[in-house]
């Protein structure tokens, strides 16, 4: 039994499970650490949040997230229960990017040039702040 454990968590962490756990960091710029240099590498990740000024425990679990990169290929993702959502699928930059949260569908206006989606949906909206990446 011990042995089917290991071996099933060996499987999971070679199938690309961040090794804090994919429920890891809510909100943060996941890239800063999961970026081309690391050995767990994501081209896109970010997490989903049900307001944009949701406190960083409040992610959105079961929102898909569609991205269709400049080479017309879309990568879809649903959000865990911390609300995040990664991919180290490749992406050519720019993508168009929605989310869809049962019938509500919501597309971005610009077109990303990367994939660190949290390094601009940073925090609370504001001011200066676009917020958190949100469904309505």
């Amino acid at each position: 039994m011990r042995v089917a454990a290991v071996t099933l968590c060996l499987v999971a962490l070679g199938c690309g499970i961040p090794e804090h756990g994919p429920m890891m960091e809510p909100g943060q710029d996941c890239l800063a650490c999961h970026g081309a240099d690391s050995k767990r590498h994501w081209t896109a990740a970010g997490t989903v949040f049900p307001t944009p000024d949701a406190k960083l425990d409040e992610g959105l679990q079961g929102v898909e997230v569609s991205l269709t990169d400049s080479k017309n290929r879309t990568i879809r993702m649903t959000t865990n229960g911390a609300g995040n959502f990664y991919t180290a699928e490749t992406l050519f930059f720019p993508v168009n990017v929605a989310i869809k949260f049962k019938d509500v569908e919501m597309k971005m206006a610009d077109r990303p040039p990367q994939g660190a989606c949290n390094s601009c949906h940073t925090g609370p909206s504001g001011p200066t702040g676009i917020g958190r990446i949100h469904v309505p």
